[in-house]
């Protein structure tokens, strides 16, 4: 049987001295994809609608990754501790992910791609949690990328739980917005002990998850993370 093909989508570099634009993502994503038995697929942030819904039709799964903050205008909102906003990665991400629900096909939706999959259901997002939804958790996490931090708690009966093969898991943590208003038709799934939103997903398809901290990451040293990337090769397998 064929590995399959999974989306995998990309930020946007501005031009910078005698740099030119580039697309960019974290090497640790195509690693994960490729030890779970996938073929990773760029989705380059600035191609046309066209290009992006032909991509996710040749793809099995779709992954959305982490990055950037989502323009507040998505959901309704000013300005008010969003930064680096990238129109182009919106309007790609978005397309790809109504696309990819259409077709029903698996989704993996990682830290910006939480917000995104949110957001796109009519959810919004605190734009800044240290000023405006304060913790004793360090959600942006001063320790390097592969290193665990915080607990998560996972519904027992959800997909996530299945997935990860636990309910009580160390994560990273990267992120400075998180889930206020949970989008229509999304189950919570996951929670840091201070009550913020760590994970969702979505009755059906089948497989419509998204984390809020960055499991790529962590695939060396924990096997939550190593099933999590398994179980969504595996429902992209079909």
């Amino acid at each position: 049987m064929a590995a399959p093909l999974i989306a995998v989508t990309g930020s946007l570099l501005d031009a910078s001295g005698d740099r030119p634009e580039r697309v960019a993502l974290n090497a640790a994503y195509l690693r994960a994809i490729e030890e779970a038995g996938g073929i990773p697929w760029l989705v380059p942030p600035g191609a046309t609608t066209d290009t992006v819904r032909a991509t996710i039709d040749r793809c099995d799964g779709l992954m959305l990754t982490g990055g950037a903050d989502i323009s507040p205008a998505r959901y309704g909102e000013p300005l008010d501790g969003s930064t680096g906003i990238s129109e182009p990665r919106d309007a790609m991400e978005f397309t790809a992910l109504a696309h990819a629900l259409g077709r029903g096909i698996p989704l993996l939706a990682i830290c910006r791609g939480l917000q995104v999959l949110n957001v796109a259901l009519g959810g919004s997002l605190w734009q800044d949690l240290p000023s405006q939804r304060p913790s004793n958790i360090a959600h942006r996490q001063p320790e390097d990328r592969h290193i665990a931090t915080h607990q998560v708690r996972v519904g027992p009966t959800s997909k996530l739980a299945a997935a990860l093969g636990a309910t009580d898991i160390t994560t990273n943590s990267m992120h400075h917005q998180g889930i206020n208003r949970l989008g229509e038709g999304l189950c919570p799934t996951a929670w840091t002990t201070d009550g913020l939103i760590e994970g969702i997903e979505l009755p059906n398809p089948p497989f419509a998850l998204g984390v809020q901290w960055h499991p790529e990451e962590l695939t060396p040293t924990h096997e939550h993370a190593r099933r999590l990337f398994a179980a969504f090769l595996e429902a992209a397998t079909g």
